[in-house]
């Protein structure tokens, strides 16, 4: 047998990208999940963040890592195991929600800017850009126009490390703000979040 240096897991596109460098676990259901590092590379030559794919078995029992529209939502099997009998096309039929991205590249406004951290890249999908407001004061927005009247099902805010120091453990990064979304009743406010905890790419659904 050829021994081979691939990695398991692959991930060239999206938000978060990275080689697959990581390790293989089982769940309380037996159900495999790959975690592996996502390159940042912006604050700090090691700077990464980390992804979970799900993983399983062929019916030739060869390993497969679905990391295909790993930047978006999905439901956690709880299911007992082993569930993974099959390929990845499997697992995108049933437990991928079938959310899309609806704001990448729409106009935005803002209410401020901080230097070269302008709003388009706030709507360009890539983790190594962002957008930042002039400071940290109550009244900075943000405002995306998705161009048509959407269904949405989740608000994601991926945050950046803007004008942080170093924090030691159990300190706040940030709270999360509260989203309005206009729907056809008007503004339809999503309360944010201030929980001491480090959320860097909360999702609210």
């Amino acid at each position: 047998m050829q021994p081979w240096s691939d990695p398991l897991s692959f991930k060239p596109g999206g938000y978060a990208r990275g080689a697959g460098h990581g390790a293989t676990f089982q769940d309380h259901w037996n159900n495999y999940w790959h975690v592996s590092t996502m390159v940042v590379n912006v604050k700090n030559n090691f700077e990464r963040r980390l992804g979970i794919w799900p993983t399983g078995f062929d019916k030739d029992d060869v390993m497969w890592c679905n990391t295909a529209y790993g930047d978006y939502p999905t439901f956690l099997p709880a299911v007992q195991g082993p569930q993974r009998k099959g390929d990845a096309l499997d697992y995108n039929a049933a437990f991928q929600p079938g959310w899309m991205l609806l704001n990448y590249k729409k106009p935005v406004q803002v209410s401020s800017t901080l230097g070269g951290f302008s709003a388009n890249h706030a709507v360009d999908e890539n983790i190594k850009t962002y957008w930042s407001a002039a400071s940290a004061n109550a009244g900075e927005y943000i405002i995306s126009d998705l161009g048509a009247v959407s269904t949405v099902h989740a608000v994601q805010i991926n945050y950046a490390d803007q004008g942080c120091r170093q924090q030691p453990p159990g300190q706040i990064q940030c709270a999360i703000p509260s989203v309005c979304v206009v729907c056809k009743r008007g503004w339809q406010k999503v309360d944010g979040d201030s929980r001491q905890t480090q959320q860097p790419n909360r999702c609210a659904a």
